[in-house]
């Protein structure tokens, strides 16, 4: 899915049924998973951005998904520590959030560290490099997904937050003022 990010077709706020059952959802912690489904994202603006978030946050909370799980975090505090290889490549360019998420409840829930599974991030190579924003998807109880923009440099802050009741809010503000939600 290819997502267009100007004030006429803003498609974030248009809630997304599925068929994805995520297992844990409510018992989350503050790492979250980072999605590159666009070929086009560079290795140096993946590692600019992941350095931004740990400016902002002092740690680095993010986790660069890969289809295996042979660099899931085995820390709490560390996920994905730039600089990223300059040869990595996403194994989900092309794909969807929606494939992101069912890659996301496809995880063992036995791990000493646990993921997310409410919340991801999406690095979208324009949103970003235009406005300096990324995209933090939800998926609900139900499997509905909804997406907003957030500032980069906050992708975490309401990850980490104890404030998830105030979702419907963000999605609300960016409907009518086209406002990212944590600026």
């Amino acid at each position: 899915m290819s997502f267009q990010h100007d004030e006429t077709t803003a498609p974030y706020t248009i809630a997304r049924p599925t068929m994805i059952r995520m297992p844990m959802l409510g018992q989350e912690t503050h790492l979250a998973a980072l999605f590159i489904l666009d070929d086009k994202i560079s290795v140096d603006m993946t590692n600019e951005f992941l350095e931004k978030t740990h400016e902002e946050h002092g740690i680095y909370h993010l986790w660069l998904a890969e289809d295996t799980l042979r660099s899931y975090p085995t820390d709490l505090d560390e996920a994905t520590i730039p600089p990223v290889s300059s040869n990595w490549r996403s194994p989900f360019a092309g794909k969807t959030i929606e494939d992101a998420f069912t890659f996301m409840s496809c995880i063992p829930t036995d791990f000493d560290v646990t993921m997310n599974r409410t919340y991801i991030v999406v690095l979208d190579r324009d949103l970003y490099g235009s406005r300096g924003w990324v995209v933090v998807c939800k998926i609900d109880e139900e499997g509905t997904i909804t997406t907003a923009p957030c500032a980069a440099r906050n992708a975490m802050l309401h990850i980490n937050s104890l404030s998830w009741h105030l979702w419907p809010n963000y999605l609300e503000r960016w409907r009518k003022e086209g406002k990212p939600f944590l600026r």
